[in-house]
């Protein structure tokens, strides 16, 4: 199907088909020659001398290229093919997020991986294909490796974002079949871009998942922590995005959206059940919990004695916070302009079905109780804990004005009255304190109730 015949060279070739010859011998450059993907296969099992491209005007709307298995190899073990690529002969229909030379660019990324992926090996599951996930997300990984100002893996991230706490990692559904890219992007970053090219190695002795996983154990990781650490990533986008960690465009990326009905305000203590989907994530946002030291765990079911999961707390003031494997507990030192967020993560294909408790926890950090504190006459006390040596204490209202100023004396539990610096006692609402002493500072909030 004929390409747009401007030939502004005048070497009798389009320039379109002169832009394509450019970008292939690229694309070549960076996926074989420097991150060592197998090239295309003949019939024999041998490197290709020459490849076929053609150009097609596609009648399906939205489609940008195509990559066609041909004749299987018998020289190899598997299921591997020949295959050729056919490409938009316009890049201008109907329905493409990215149009132009761009999308020219990202679609012989895209298509020239396929090709080479054809050598290695297909593995089928009952006439199904579960590796299609690692064929198309590391596909649109090297678009935006090879091409990372052109994005155009941005129209599948609304999708992936609203629906990754429902949908397996692994899945072979639009739009996570193209949006985990992003976790090849964190692999590429965290680790290396060839971690990549030795999984599809390893995929000539074993399904995906578990090439992934063997790969990354080799590597002092496994899938089960990456995972994790891609809940993470996923969760400081968008809105929540950090100057300078996890996704480099985190920014432009929109908002990892928390289901309505796993938002919680808790004082001390929280007990939530639920469960996770294989291979996904949840999230519970904690909101308005208290600034003290808390201790937190997971606790799976007996059938999920031994999970392959982790959890996590994302917190504004502590990002880097590294995720622990399920059933091991978890300290937290919220401040008080975080709201903290909850991350479990199930590795496993199985659904994991836990119970998440969180508690305060007193016996190291400076905080105070009763919380709430309930006065009931006028000889309600409240203590603060755990108060370092030559530590102060200050009482602020909600609107930032003293209310009182105590310090410690010779008891680390220091006993207050619950009066103003003026001698009336407290009236109902939320107020702050302030734990200052040389080398600590503690904050936190309580309510009082009359």
């Amino acid at each position: 199907h004929a390409v747009p015949l401007t030939d502004a060279e005048g070497n009798g070739i389009p320039d379109y088909i002169d832009s394509a010859m450019v970008y292939l011998d690229h694309v070549w450059q960076v996926e074989v020659e420097e991150l060592g993907f197998q090239p295309p296969l003949n019939a024999d099992g041998q490197p290709v001398d020459a490849y076929d491209i053609y150009f097609t005007s596609f009648t399906q709307s939205g489609l940008y290229g195509l990559t066609t298995g041909v004749d299987e190899i018998a020289a190899l073990p598997g299921d591997n093919y020949t295959s050729y690529i056919e490409l938009s002969n316009t890049f201008d229909g109907g329905g493409l997020y990215t149009q132009g030379l761009d999308a020219m660019k990202v679609t012989i990324a895209h298509e020239f991986n396929h090709a080479c992926q054809f050598g290695y090996r297909l593995w089928q599951d009952g006439g199904s294909f579960p590796d299609l996930f690692f064929f198309e997300t590391t596909s649109t990984w090297l678009e935006e490796f090879i091409y990372p100002q052109v994005n155009d893996y941005y129209q599948y991230l609304n999708g992936l974002m609203s629906g990754i706490q429902r949908v397996p990692f692994n899945s072979g559904s639009y739009p996570y079949v193209y949006g985990n890219a992003l976790f090849w992007i964190m692999v590429s970053r965290e680790l290396s871009p060839y971690i990549i090219t030795k999984m599809w190695t390893q995929i000539k002795n074993e399904p995906a998942m578990d090439a992934i996983n063997t790969v990354l154990t080799k590597n002092g990781r496994n899938f089960a922590s990456m995972h994790a650490r891609y809940g993470r990533w996923l969760f400081f986008s968008g809105r929540r995005a950090l100057p300078n960690l996890f996704f480099p465009d985190a920014e432009d990326y929109p908002d990892l959206r928390i289901d309505r009905d796993k938002h919680f305000s808790i004082q001390d203590t929280l007990s939530y059940a639920g469960r996770i989907y294989g291979r996904s994530f949840t999230f519970l946002s904690l909101d308005d919990m208290i600034s003290v030291r808390h201790q937190a765990r997971v606790i799976p079911e007996a059938q999920n004695s031994t999970p392959s999961g982790y959890m996590n707390h994302l917190l504004l003031s502590n990002p880097q916070m590294e995720a622990v494997p399920l059933s091991a507990s978890q300290i937290i030192e919220p401040q008080p302009a975080d709201t903290v967020v909850v991350l479990v993560s199930n590795a496993s294909e199985d659904i994991l079905n836990f119970t998440y408790y969180v508690k305060s926890d007193t016996t190291n950090v400076s905080s105070i109780g009763p919380n709430p504190i309930r006065v009931m006459d006028g000889t309600q006390n409240a203590w603060f804990f755990n108060v370092p040596e030559k530590g102060h204490i200050y009482i602020y209202s909600i609107n930032g004005r003293l209310v009182r100023a105590l310090e410690r004396t010779d008891d680390r539990d220091v006993r207050w009255d619950l009066k103003d610096r003026n001698g009336y006692l407290l009236s109902g609402g939320v107020y702050f304190y302030v734990i200052e002493a040389p080398d600590t500072r503690a904050v936190g909030k309580f309510a009082v109730i009359r």
